[in-house]
């Protein structure tokens, strides 16, 4: 919600505002900002989305490779305050440098993933610290933490050293590498067995906040552990 009111108030003009923005901030319409598309990445200049502009209707069609197939939206919802489009389909725009467009574009979002980067890391370590004050699981949950981390990072891309060629995997990063790596090689002498506990414990964990939730058990009964 935060990224969507962002791009309303500083990509939209007053007819966006007064159409969207009050009622957003209240949460009486609620939606998303959306700008990378699934095992995409972050390289939104390279995102396969195609919008094109159908002048006898005045809407744009919009196809994408995740969801999105011959999806109408109405021109006057287009956020116009950098660029626009004429009712016959011209590009218009005051920034005529496609770079300076782009980062124009993107100067307007950045409070946005400020604050989202902000909230994920409180509320991964809010997370973190209920399971370890009920499990004292402080070992376990890093070592899950970690693997969750270096899968990620062997599945998800983000931009390419060439225009057209593949994106990197994040784990090829030497940032990735330098964050992950040396903990992975202090937690390799693990033996099997202790992986098995280890996995048995996060299952059980996950098991019984869902067995919390589907019988109504309220959080705050188990996510403190009774004293023995």
């Amino acid at each position: 919600m935060a990224m969507r009111g962002e791009a309303i108030k500083f990509l939209g003009t007053k007819r966006h505002h007064d159409k969207w923005l009050k009622d957003t901030e209240n949460y009486v319409v609620k939606g998303c900002f959306t700008m990378t598309e699934l095992g995409h990445g972050s390289n939104v200049k390279g995102i396969g989305t195609v919008t094109t502009y159908d002048s006898n209707t005045g809407e744009f069609v919009i196809n994408t490779p995740c969801e999105f197939d011959n999806v109408r939206i109405p021109k006057e919802n287009l956020l116009n305050s950098i660029a626009d489009v004429s009712p016959d389909g011209e590009y218009l725009s005051a920034i005529k440098d496609p770079d300076q467009r782009f980062a124009a574009f993107m100067a307007a979002l950045t409070s946005g993933r400020v604050n989202i980067a902000s909230a994920v890391v409180y509320i991964s370590k809010v997370i973190l610290r209920n399971l370890m004050n009920y499990w004292k699981l402080t070992f376990f949950s890093f070592w899950i933490g970690l693997s969750i981390a270096i899968r990620y990072a062997l599945s998800r891309r983000a931009f390419s050293i060439t225009p057209n060629g593949p994106e990197i995997l994040l784990l090829d990063y030497a940032s990735h590498q330098w964050r992950l790596l040396p903990l992975l090689a202090k937690m390799t002498p693990l033996s099997n067995k202790t992986i098995h506990v280890i996995l048995s414990a996060f299952k059980a964990t996950f098991t019984l906040a869902q067995s919390a939730n589907t019988t109504g058990m309220p959080w705050s009964m188990w996510r403190t552990r009774p004293e023995d």
